[in-house]
């Protein structure tokens, strides 16, 4: 990592913070990284800990010949503003629901992604993060739905307590469709979809904690041990366990008014028609709950989508202009397939790109950026990041569907205040 001091005017040279250093697996044999980085700090003046950087992320561990055998949440903070950070170290710890086991041994919730710190205004500090280990709670083996663990520190991240599952996702590989690069998508786009959203502590209560993501809701019941080995499935469909049709993509969050010793069931934080996806939330000075996210315009398979904000017990509002993401400048989905295997389930309808007559599915995006960002202010002031797609615009590669330049929707770094 890098610090500023003068709000990031000038910047220093990259700080070291986590490497790759030991192993049940020998040296010669491993290969490490890092992934899904993220960071906070303790601005709670009141706190013991005020001041305190934590960096968490997930630690990747792969045999040499590339085989997945790990992936631990490791945590490392910092008292002197990024100069200097503690010796990085697991956290995720083990739990009886963490039952598959690619290498572990017993219980070990070590299979995890999606790491996220956040600070309660008495200094405690609780770390979200997804665990793939919950045999019982597949539709049929080797599914792999996430469930959403939570830990806690009490001692400014020197010890935690064990992991607490607080709620199972319907996000395993039976529950999506898929784009034409393999990845999950939303259905009737060719987006790259995870469940995902984060945590956040009521600023007027520490042992108030919400969690937010999206998941179908229910589980697929077409899903079959033989189409999880089909994935991604044949072109044009991309859809061996038929998860498409019918499917509808909802905001969710669970609540602990506890500290995070139990979670209520989940609740549906609004349902509109057509998927939605990538929430992301945090409280307002005085309590309130904010939470954006993307939300399609019409039900599935829908040509355009809005980034909403939804406030307390509010409607959601929109944020900005129509995205378009259908139509893309980069990442569309003729790069990468020939035209009979264009997206069925992938729009816009009617859509023609001279001399191509029929050319649904051709420019649909496989990348719409990742996720969401929202962050509120001391002043009560929502702050929202998102990836737009609403600007067009032409590029310098040349479509060799069309011959001409190709043109379509630019991706865009987007922000709004309210």
């Amino acid at each position: 990592m890098s610090r500023s001091t003068d709000g990031g005017v000038n910047w220093s040279e990259p700080i070291t913070v986590m490497h790759g250093t030991g192993s049940s697996i020998g040296p010669a044999n491993r290969a490490v990284f890092f992934d899904k980085e993220w960071l906070t700090v303790d601005n709670n003046p009141d706190s013991p800990f005020y001041g305190r950087a934590y960096l968490t992320s997930s630690r990747f561990l792969n045999t040499f010949h590339g085989a997945y055998a790990e992936s631990p949440i490791w945590l490392s903070y910092s008292d002197d503003g990024g100069l200097t950070w503690t010796r990085p170290k697991e956290i995720s710890g083990s739990h009886p629901s963490c039952t598959y086991q690619e290498t572990g041994d017993g219980n070990d919730c070590d299979e995890d992604q999606d790491s996220i710190p956040e600070v309660a205004p008495n200094g405690d500090l609780y770390i979200h993060f997804m665990n793939n280990q919950n045999k019982d709670e597949w539709e049929v083996p080797l599914d792999f739905d996430s469930q959403i663990m939570v830990i806690k520190s009490t001692d400014g991240g020197d010890t935690f307590g064990d992991p607490v599952p607080a709620v199972q996702l319907e996000d395993g590989l039976s529950d999506m469709p898929y784009s034409v690069i393999g990845s999950q998508t939303v259905w009737g786009h060719q987006i790259r979809w995870s469940s995902w959203g984060n945590i956040s502590v009521n600023p007027t209560n520490p042992d108030d904690i919400t969690i937010v993501w999206s998941d179908r809701g229910t589980p697929n019941p077409n899903a079959t041990e033989d189409c999880i080995e089909e994935a991604p499935g044949s072109a044009p469909n991309y859809d061996p366990c038929e998860a498409g049709p019918g499917s509808d993509l909802d905001i969710y969050m669970v609540r602990s008014l506890d500290g995070g010793t139990t979670w209520s069931d989940r609740l549906t934080l609004e349902h509109q028609p057509g998927p939605a996806w990538f929430p992301w939330s945090d409280h307002t000075p005085d309590g309130t709950l904010a939470v954006a996210w993307d939300q399609d315009t019409t039900e599935a398979p829908a040509d355009t989508f809005e980034h909403v904000l939804k406030v307390g017990a509010a409607p959601s509002d929109s944020l900005g202009p129509v995205e378009h993401p259908d139509v893309s400048l980069t990442h569309w989905a003729g790069q990468y397939v020939p035209q009979p295997d264009w997206p069925a389930i992938c729009g816009p309808a009617g859509y023609t790109d001279p001399p191509v007559t029929d050319a649904e599915g051709k420019d649909c995006n496989v990348f719409h950026g990742d996720y969401t960002g929202l962050a509120t202010g001391s002043d009560g002031s929502i702050n929202v990041v998102w990836t737009g797609l609403n600007r067009l615009a032409v590029s310098p590669q040349i479509d060799f569907y069309t011959g001409e330049r190709h043109d379509g929707y630019a991706q865009d770094a987007m922000f709004a205040r309210r």
